[in-house]
């Protein structure tokens, strides 16, 4: 009988690896967060690298993000998971050996908490105070 405070992410979508590739721009702070899982679960993966300083290509946008954004992540030649976090968490369910995601559902939301901060308060105030041109004009 499983806790009901814990949740089993142990499927048989692990029992073999899937291939995934990345498409990825190396510059991108959120890209990074993909690559970081990837890395720290040893899982292999192809890389794509996406420059977002020039227009996407078409097929970029046709076939893989419509949005241009990056990352991406292709799983099996078919589908696509969209967005940093939801990347990362998919990394994380495919290896919950790893220890990236809490099993507990406690520390699952107070994760979920804390990645909601960061990225709805701390990184704007963190970007917006780095790349001010006036130092007037960032956030005191």
């Amino acid at each position: 009988m499983q806790d009901s405070n814990n949740i089993n992410i142990n499927s048989k979508n692990n029992m073999s690896l899937h291939k995934l590739v990345l498409y990825n721009y190396r510059w991108c702070p959120y890209a990074a967060r993909a690559v970081l899982a990837l890395k720290e679960t040893k899982h292999p993966y192809e890389n794509i690298e996406i420059d977002l300083s020039v227009p996407r290509p078409d097929w970029y946008l046709k076939d893989i993000n419509p949005y241009g954004q990056v990352p991406a992540l292709k799983i099996d030649g078919k589908d696509i998971v969209l967005e940093s976090l939801f990347v990362a968490e998919y990394i994380a369910d495919l290896h919950p050996e790893s220890g990236l995601w809490p099993t507990d559902a406690l520390q699952r939301a107070q994760t979920r908490y804390l990645i909601h901060h960061w990225g709805t308060h701390t990184q704007p105030a963190f970007h917006k105070a780095a790349f001010t041109l006036d130092p007037t004009d960032a956030p005191q």
